[in-house]
């Protein structure tokens, strides 16, 4: 289904936290005017305490589809 089909605030996909992937939340991929959008909150590894929050916007880059 093309993202455009979906309505806003849609998530579509669902990341939990790890010991792999350094999220110290849940994360979800969403649809945000017609962009694919993640949140996310990264604790840091060696230093007393810290997170970092982003929020990305997923972009199609030509020729790189199997990434």
């Amino acid at each position: 289904m093309h993202p455009n089909a979906l309505p806003n605030g849609t998530i579509t996909t669902r990341i939990l936290p790890s010991s792999s992937n350094c999220l110290s939340e849940e994360s979800f991929i969403f649809l945000k005017d017609d962009n694919l959008m993640q949140d996310m909150c990264l604790g840091l590894r060696n230093i007393e305490s810290g997170q970092v929050k982003l929020q990305l916007r997923w972009i199609d880059i030509p020729g790189y589809e199997d990434l």
